[in-house]
């Protein structure tokens, strides 16, 4: 039986979609004050066919509050042609194409009650000289999910391979970061949670003063905007002191990649703890994880390390089996989305991928309840 609304707001395991997340204690927050604890999720066909199928299930994202005790999902969106590392391109012909992957599992996490990290992933002005596909990527995703309040933008996924110091709003990276950020992010999505700032592989340097005295004047905005907040990962010898010297400027930060020793990532040590997660959790930062893109089970890599580890060490993040939360009162755009989203889910155990296809990303399927007069396709 497909899920009705008035299974939607009763049912202990859906909930209205989260307010806009806060910036609170330096970091990025939930809208009750919670930090942020989020798992990743690859949105590929070069990945995996797992991770095209898994968001689609919205009791997997239930499993990811429910059993992870977590609550966002960073979505790695590849660029349709851009090359990162050796791996393959994403098969998605089309940024349209990859949208109806994108708009399941956003309505999801708005119906269970998580946040959404839309992360472009593949970033193809460092790695091949082209800037077309991420300036298009996000004309084509920021007004589509401005209004959708449980969803952030992480504007490019390490853009920048060294350290900023002395660097100028003259600098090339700075100049077409900033380009991003004006002109194709929050030109379409004023309101929205942005995370940007040239984030690094690794922190290993001070990069508050250039944050504050280079980068944010240059995109016209000031850290305690309350809307943007500046990522880091923590490879390569990435020290608290750095960290911690950013993070006194004022500049809000989360650590948008923590990695797992088990899947062979030696290189991510934060003051000799085991998982940097474990860092962010004791420093009170929000966090996401990252585990290998072929993962039989999204669920396995935290299920079995992560969450035993915590517990045994008594930083466990939660203080019962479920999670329960008052919501507020949802715009009626947003239970829109998740309503029809989760019907078609439910209730057919597949999406029309047609539709999403021959209106290039005008409309997609979950995104008609905003306009009464277009009727569902059989």
């Amino acid at each position: 039986m497909g899920l009705t609304a008035c299974a939607f707001m009763t049912n202990p395991l859906f909930a209205a979609p989260r307010g806009r997340p806060v910036i609170k204690d330096g970091t990025i927050k939930t809208d009750d004050g919670q930090i942020l604890r989020g798992m990743s999720l690859h949105i590929s066909k070069s990945y995996s066919s797992r991770n095209l199928t898994w968001g689609l299930n919205i009791n997997n994202l239930i499993d990811v509050r429910e059993k992870l005790h977590m609550n966002c999902i960073r979505l790695n969106c590849l660029d349709p042609r851009a090359v990162h590392d050796g791996r393959p391109t994403s098969a998605f012909a089309t940024i349209a194409e990859e949208a109806y992957y994108a708009d399941s599992v956003i309505a999801n996490a708005g119906a269970v009650g998580l946040y959404i990290c839309l992360d472009y992933h593949c970033m193809g002005e460092v790695y091949d000289g082209s800037t077309w596909d991420i300036r298009n990527f996000w004309d084509f995703y920021a007004p589509r999910y401005k209004d959708k309040t449980w969803v952030m933008y992480e504007i490019e996924n390490e853009p920048y391979q060294g350290a900023p110091p002395g660097g100028t709003a003259n600098d090339w990276p700075t100049n077409n970061e900033v380009d991003l950020y004006k002109n194709h992010v929050r030109r379409w999505a004023p309101n929205t949670m942005i995370l940007t700032g040239m984030e690094p592989v690794n922190l290993t340097d001070n990069w508050g003063p250039y944050l504050k005295n280079v980068y944010a004047p240059a995109c016209g905005f000031t850290w305690d905007s309350g809307k943007d907040a500046w990522p880091w990962h923590p490879y390569g010898g990435t020290t608290s002191t750095a960290i911690k010297a950013t993070w006194a400027t004022g500049v809000p930060m989360i650590c948008t990649e923590s990695s797992y020793w088990e899947e062979g990532d030696n290189n991510a040590i934060i003051d000799g703890y085991h998982y940097p997660a474990e860092w962010c959790e004791r420093n009170h930062m929000s966090w996401f994880d990252w585990h290998r893109w072929d993962a039989a089970d999204q669920l396995h890599t935290p299920l079995t390390y992560l969450i035993p580890d915590a517990t045994s060490k008594g930083w466990a993040w939660w203080t019962s089996s479920t999670i329960s939360r008052p919501h507020q009162t949802a715009p009626a755009r947003d239970l829109d989305f998740v309503l029809h989203t989760a019907n078609m889910v439910q209730a057919n155990g597949r999406l029309v991928k047609g539709q999403a296809q021959r209106d290039n990303g005008k409309y997609s399927i979950f995104l008609w309840p905003n306009n009464p007069n277009l009727k569902q396709k059989k």
